[in-house]
């Protein structure tokens, strides 16, 4: 799924940048960067109806795939929890120490 994956995007991006050669634009390439969200969400769509169509054949459902224990679910999910919330912390502190460093050297060079 990966190299098809790949190759749709590639495909896609090739398709835009043709519609942008087509409509005159003299560089193509470069003015369908910015469109890559828009074209990355179709190919995740382009991805999921083949496997949602391969699940139903296959009798389960697509969440299915994603083998979630539902009595481990409050554990993981806490987990989860103070996993993002220790990253919040340290990254507010490191701001704030950031903060009290510039407001230090304010007159200093470069300016933070």
């Amino acid at each position: 799924m990966t190299t098809a994956r790949t190759g749709l995007i590639l495909f896609v991006q090739v398709v835009v940048a043709t519609v942008f050669l087509i409509r005159g634009d003299p560089t193509p390439w470069r003015t369908q960067a910015p469109w890559w969200t828009v074209y990355a969400r179709l190919v995740d769509i382009g991805c999921l109806l083949p496997l949602r169509r391969q699940t139903k054949r296959e009798g389960i459902r697509l969440i299915d795939l994603f083998g979630m224990d539902r009595s481990r679910l409050r554990r993981e999910a806490l987990g989860v929890f103070c996993t993002w919330s220790q990253y919040f912390l340290s990254s507010r502190e490191a701001r704030s120490l950031r903060v009290s460093l510039c407001t230090e050297r304010r007159n200093s060079f470069p300016p933070c």
